[in-house]
């Protein structure tokens, strides 16, 4: 019954206030177009005064209908949280998580959007960078600007009055506002750091002679001349552009990190579940992807530039210089490397700070950006085995017209900048293994990247095979034999390089398993041989086991180190993981609240 109202009047709520926020940015827009903000462009046309006739009647139409019945169901909602024995309930919500959740992701990607096309106009009329040639309704920005902020802040304010008058909020609510709130905050990172990308590919393709602005670089949009002149140069405008969107979506995003050290550092409940939460991790983790990613191919793309020269196959269509282009490339990629490698720092001071140990964070971020260094890698060098093979051969899929050295330039350029991305991390995790074997053996993150790599390689190994063996069959039957180099090739260069990196990971999947193994054989071992025979275990303190393993199967000695209940020895066997010699391994265990002493 309680699930069905709330459903209720928070669907009503959010329907009816999107009729009365659209109804607004209407009426301010009409306001703005009155006073000569209409369009970005002076002395284009604003509308016809029927079309704003048109306009006024339907936003009276939506506030008429939609205010009022926003207003009673929203002030139920509201007794609802501010008294009664249910009110508690009710600000923990799931209902009550997903509305805010959603209204206020909304509202905050509608006032950065609106925001950066009112600071870019703004800042290109003055320098005549404006695009006379294309209409920009920036009343209606600004009115859209405007609307969400205020509306951002009033739902802001009601969510962070539940906060404080409590309880506080777990499980699916808390789950489902926190990967809100981190999808918009890592959203805005990456659109800000990809501006700055583009500020310095600008720059750089300008300094190095570009004659013209290339069309495939994020906001490189600039003035066209359809039939007209532009007065200012090809670059400014998407430099202007990309400035303006650095600064609307970094300050968003500057604001969500200082909003989040705010909730981690408060001394209750909830500033401990804030400092544990995975999602917070998660987006340390989607940040790690985005900008590895984002490495890869700025690294890949300059020493690309730099082969294809050398193979002979570059051409300078637009007036640039080889090293130019090649530097623009490589400087363009490190903003990315300072944001992947300021998160990682981040993220396991945090893990320190949290547990004790690094290893929370350095581990699903390693393996994460391990997993994008293979995936490149091997994409690259599949690509590469395509275009070597096909430059042998008359029968091209692309046609005479296409440079296969070129592309297999390119290719191999981003096979060589993928495989350090692809194996310091891992490398760094056998390091790790060294050291403490069962503990990164059978952690989750690890585990998690062999098992994602053994099924992306079986599926392509599968699907090659697959493909290969029914085109042979279609020649064993007597069909059509012509095309049938070209047909397997692709399929024959995967295989090439799966089933190596597959043997490759399979077996260290397979030590993996094992170790994980001896532990399990070691926790079942005199010591807690009762519990097999139905004797409970739990008890309220946890054992450390130092174990001395002999060249036998068995365990002959080992050495239990007691702690309170809910104690976190995660520290310390890592800190007595890397203090044993050779031969010890540490295990945790279930203890049954005997002294050995």
């Amino acid at each position: 019954m309680a699930t069905a109202k709330r459903l209720y009047l928070y669907g009503i709520s959010g329907l009816s206030l999107g009729l009365v926020l659209y109804a607004a940015a209407i009426f301010l827009g009409l306001l703005f177009d009155q006073v000569g903000l209409g369009t970005s462009v002076p002395g284009l046309g604003l509308g016809s005064d029927q079309s704003n006739r048109e306009s006024l009647a339907l936003a009276v139409g939506l506030v008429a209908v939609g205010l009022p019945v926003w207003f009673f169901h929203w002030a139920m909602v509201e007794r609802m949280v501010n008294g009664g024995p249910s009110a508690s309930a009710e600000r923990r919500s799931i209902v009550r998580s997903v509305y805010f959740g959603i209204v206020m992701f909304w509202l905050a990607v509608g006032a950065v959007s609106s925001g950066s096309d009112v600071l870019r106009e703004e800042i290109a009329k003055p320098l005549d960078a404006a695009d006379p040639f294309a209409y920009m309704a920036l009343g209606t920005s600004m009115a859209w600007l405007v609307i969400a902020l205020i509306a951002l802040v009033y739902h802001g304010s009601i969510r962070g009055r539940d906060l404080r008058l409590g309880p506080t909020i777990t499980g699916a609510a808390a789950w489902w506002s926190r990967f809100c709130f981190y999808a918009f905050a890592a959203g805005a990172f990456l659109v800000a750091l990809a501006g700055l990308s583009t500020i310095v590919t600008t720059l750089g393709q300008a300094a190095s002679g570009y004659t013209g602005f290339d069309t495939t670089q994020y906001f490189s949009y600039g003035v066209i001349p359809l039939g007209g002149t532009s007065a200012t140069a090809w670059w400014v405008r998407p430099v202007i552009a990309a400035c303006a969107t650095v600064i609307v979506y970094e300050t968003a995003w500057m604001a969500c990190w200082l909003y989040a050290h705010r909730l981690m550092n408060r001394d209750d409940e909830q500033g401990r579940a804030e400092r544990t939460s995975k999602v917070r991790l998660t987006y340390f983790a989607v940040i790690v992807l985005a900008t590895a990613g984002y490495a890869i191919s700025g690294f890949g793309q300059g020493l690309a530039t730099a082969l294809e020269y050398i193979v002979g196959s570059w051409q300078a269509t637009l007036g640039q210089s080889v090293w130019g282009e090649v530097l623009v490339s490589l400087a363009a990629a490190v903003p990315a490397v300072g944001a992947w490698l300021w998160h990682r720092r981040v993220a396991c001071h945090e893990s320190i700070a949290v547990s004790g140990s690094a290893l929370r964070a350095i581990r699903p971020l390693d393996y994460l950006a391990s997993l994008v260094g293979i995936t490149a890698f091997a994409t690259g060098l599949v690509v590469f085995l395509d275009y070597f093979l096909q430059s042998g051969s008359q029968n091209s899929v692309f046609g005479a017209g296409v440079d296969l050295r070129g592309q297999a330039a390119s290719a191999a350029a981003l096979a060589v900048v993928a495989a350090p991305v692809w194996l310091l991390p891992w490398l760094a995790g056998d390091r790790r293994r060294e050291i403490d074997r069962i503990g990164e053996a059978g952690s989750t993150a690890r585990r998690a990247f062999l098992f994602s790599v053994g099924g992306l390689l079986v599926a392509a190994s599968a699907v090659s095979a697959a493909l290969t063996v029914s085109r042979l069959a279609r020649v064993a039957v007597g069909l059509d034999s012509s095309g049938l180099v070209s047909d397997i090739r692709v399929p024959v260069c995967v295989l090439i390089v799966a089933l190596p990196l597959l043997v490759f990971h399979a077996d260290w999947l397979r030590h993996d398993i094992l170790a994980s193994r001896e532990k399990s054989a070691v926790a079942v071992g005199p010591e807690v041989a009762p519990a097999a025979a139905g004797v409970p275990t739990a008890a309220p303190a946890l054992a450390v086991a130092l174990l001395l393993a002999a060249q036998q199967a068995s365990v002959q000695q080992e050495m239990v180190i007691m702690g309170p209940s809910g104690a976190d020895f995660e520290a310390i066997r890592s800190w007595l993981a890397g203090s044993l010699p050779a031969g010890f391994t540490v295990g945790v265990r279930p203890g049954r609240g005997t002294d050995p002493a």
